[in-house]
């Protein structure tokens, strides 16, 4: 008796170990079940910040923002360069690409911050390379591939690769201790298509995790702080999923955007970013205004927004945060756009002296910045969440 207790109890924890692995049943949204929210249902406070960049300084194609408690990074996709500017939007100094020597780096794929320091990948050269804010060379990295995006920690490292084969066809890659290990594979079908990441790894500070969208179709990954995989989110829109035969046929062509405009389909996640107990998620249907999902962590509610109406203060304008740092959504405009926004808002109206004068209004925001925001600047949008 005591046998065949052991032989269930061992077969039934072999079932349940396979069933832990395998892939999660894809998670379906219903994008024709939006409605329409106000900004007070979710933010309790609204900031906008002028990033002062000197005319000295070049700023030509601004790619990945971010921002620790004090400071604000900006990475120049053209010059391979990162600005660093203080809290209040005032430029301090610059890490510029130099070259291809020892503790120099000529192509940045992505940067990764902390308290004191900031890495910088240099993918072609193959070396992660170590700074302080002062734009001294604190380490050099060398490693063994040239990926697109990467997460590093006490753990080890993470290395995005999208759809181009660098490691056995690994899409993800963790190097621990010497150990490379594999952790997704890529989309064979779609080999080469490949997207530019923006923001590629995201911390979760609510959940101590990481977090990556890969481009190329709707998932999520989602691994630990020891780097392993946790979960793999598969998200599914009916009828707006952008056919994977379709993604092959027509790869980066004017074809692919006519097909998506005349479908209404979305051809990516825009950004996914966690939030206390709630992933948000921004998508784009090609040919109609951005869409916002709430998706409780648990995976048990969603919530889908078709417009954001700002109740706030009136700024009724296209609601597209690409991070979340410190409570904050985190949303970048180029200052004309702002500009002709604002106008397009208030243009007319009557404006309360008291908004004018209020340093917490837009109103304030736009007549002090009024002059640099005809040029070419960028304003950071932050939303205070209410979690």
């Amino acid at each position: 008796m005591q046998k065949v207790i052991l032989v269930i109890f061992i077969s039934s924890l072999f079932m349940s170990c396979r069933k832990s692995q395998r892939p999660e049943a894809a998670i379906f949204i219903d994008l024709d079940s939006g409605r329409e929210s106000k900004l007070s249902e979710f933010f309790e406070e609204l900031e906008y910040l002028q990033l002062d960049v000197p005319d000295s300084i070049p700023l030509v194609k601004v790619w990945k923002f971010d921002m620790s408690t004090d400071k604000i990074f900006v990475s120049d996709r053209e010059l391979n360069n990162v600005l660093i500017f203080d809290a209040f939007g005032q430029f301090k100094n610059i890490i510029k690409a130099t070259g291809q020597g020892p503790n120099e780096f000529q192509s940045m794929e992505d940067y990764q911050i902390f308290d004191d320091h900031i890495y910088v990948l240099d993918g072609s050269l193959r070396k992660i390379l170590k700074f302080d804010f002062e734009g001294k060379v604190k380490d050099e990295i060398r490693i063994e591939f040239h990926p697109y995006n990467f997460f590093i920690n006490e753990s080890g490292i993470l290395y995005y690769f999208g759809n181009r084969p660098s490691f056995e066809y690994q899409s993800v890659v963790s190097v621990k201790n010497g150990s490379i290990d594999g952790l997704k594979e890529i989309q064979k079908d779609l080999e080469g298509l490949n997207y530019s990441s923006v923001y590629g790894f995201q911390y979760d500070n609510y959940d101590r995790n990481v977090l990556l969208k890969l481009d190329t179709s709707y998932e999520v990954l989602i691994f630990d702080e020891q780097l392993n995989k946790e979960r793999e989110l598969k998200f599914d829109f009916g009828r707006y999923n952008f056919p994977d035969e379709k993604r092959k046929e027509f790869f980066m062509g004017y074809e692919r955007y006519a097909y998506l405009m005349e479908n209404q389909m979305i051809e990516m996640i825009f950004s996914f970013i966690p939030l206390k107990s709630h992933y948000l998620m921004i998508v784009n249907q090609t040919g109609k205004p951005a869409k916002t999902i709430f998706i409780d962590k648990k995976l048990d509610d969603i919530e889908v927004i078709d417009k954001m109406i700002n109740d706030m203060d009136g700024f009724q304008a296209n609601f597209s945060p690409v991070f979340q740092k410190n409570g904050n959504l985190i949303q970048v405009k180029g200052s004309r756009n702002f500009y002709n926004e604002y106008l397009e808002n208030f243009s007319g109206k009557s404006i309360d002296t008291a908004l004018i004068r209020d340093p917490k209004s837009i109103h304030h925001f736009f007549n002090k910045h009024k002059e640099k925001l005809k040029g070419d600047h960028y304003v950071i949008i932050k939303n205070r969440i209410k979690e």
